[in-house]
């Protein structure tokens, strides 16, 4: 892409590579409640170039170790899902090692870092309705780099925006969305969602908020599934230019 700086244009391009390893382990499962837990390490390589130059500070190698657990159960007549882990950034496998940068300062982002994160999920079919809530939040307190950083505003965490977004160290977004089920075929909702995002170690204006209210419908045939929404943000940081309605459409099809 091509950025402007002080009237002059320059060239900016990136790559990432990352690599996956990890284990789950089965704790319980019953005909009502299912518990797992799962251990993986993700090595992150990622490079930046202005003009064919590589930028040393937003280029760098990450090793995370992530633990985390998942519940699955019936809760209130409704199925519950859960997700809790802790990521921490360690200093093997070609990592950056963040005692050895020689530009490093305290708003520098970490490669040793530690990370907590949450996703709950609740579906409750209420006669020919539902109601379905999806909540997801992440919690840190160094300075992160960007692909840790939790992200909000897109269809699947705060709907309304497209092509803009705001991202910080630690933040939350919550996800409601009621829906009519009384048909084979078809079934409309209507969503309100809600997020906010925190940096640290910066400005006090560097808290930020996204509200976005939808309605949509879902498609049923055979196989196949689908997906309309149109969304409207509510609530936005004053740089967001669009403050327009925008659409999201998804196909998909089951084996």
């Amino acid at each position: 892409r091509t950025i402007n700086i002080y009237n002059r244009k320059y060239r900016a391009t990136g790559k990432t590579k990352n690599q996956t390893f990890g284990v789950r382990k089965m704790l319980h499962r019953n005909e009502n409640h299912k518990i797992d837990i799962g251990v993986k390490i993700t090595l992150k390589d990622s490079k930046n170039y202005i003009d064919d130059v590589r930028l040393v500070s937003s280029s760098r190698n990450l090793s995370v170790l992530t633990v985390d657990t998942t519940y699955t159960g019936r809760i209130l007549s409704g199925l519950l899902s859960t997700n809790v882990g802790v990521s921490f950034g360690l200093k093997r496998f070609g990592a950056n090692k963040d005692n050895q940068e020689w530009y490093r300062n305290e708003y520098t982002p970490k490669a040793q870092f530690r990370r907590y994160n949450i996703n709950i999920s609740w579906y409750k079919p209420i006669d020919k309705f539902y109601y379905k809530a999806n909540i997801g939040g992440q919690y840190s307190k160094d300075i992160l780099y960007s692909q840790e950083k939790i992200g909000i505003g897109d269809d699947t965490t705060v709907r309304g925006f497209k092509d803009e977004s705001t991202q910080g160290d630690k933040g939350f977004y919550i996800r409601n969305e009621i829906g009519y089920r009384g048909n084979q075929f078809l079934e409309p909702y209507i969503a309100y969602d809600y997020g906010r995002v925190f940096n640290n170690k910066v400005n006090e204006d560097k808290v930020e908020t996204l509200q976005g209210v939808a309605i949509g419908i879902k498609a049923y045939f055979k196989g196949f599934e689908g997906n309309f929404t149109l969304a409207k943000p509510i609530d936005k940081p004053r740089y967001f230019r669009n403050n327009r309605a925008v659409a999201y459409t998804s196909v998909t099809y089951r084996f």
